[in-house]
């Protein structure tokens, strides 16, 4: 019998955050916020090699000091203020 192999919405979400640090910024259609902690260098390096890239499209890039992996979910007090304002922001536009 087959092994059947079950991918929660977690997972598909976490698949699509990972391609995004590789997704071309032209393909990018919508407003975007992307923000990334300066020691989670698996996400941080790749976003600033298309820095220019991605400030071309006009995407929001925000590099947290400091912050790795965890602390990029965990430290709203830090994170969230910006977020905020990119979403007020937008929401007006």
């Amino acid at each position: 019998m087959g092994r059947t192999t079950h991918y929660s919405s977690i997972d598909r979400l976490l698949a699509s955050y990972r391609g995004l640090a590789h997704c071309a910024p032209d393909q990018i259609r919508c407003p975007l916020y992307i923000y990334a902690g300066s020691d989670d260098q698996r996400i941080t390096k790749p976003l600033l090699e298309k820095q220019e890239e991605i400030d071309a499209q006009g995407i929001t890039l925000r590099i947290f000091d400091h912050l790795d992996h965890a602390q990029e979910i965990s430290e709203i007090n830090v994170v969230y203020p910006s977020a905020e304002i990119f979403l007020r922001k937008t929401s007006q536009e």
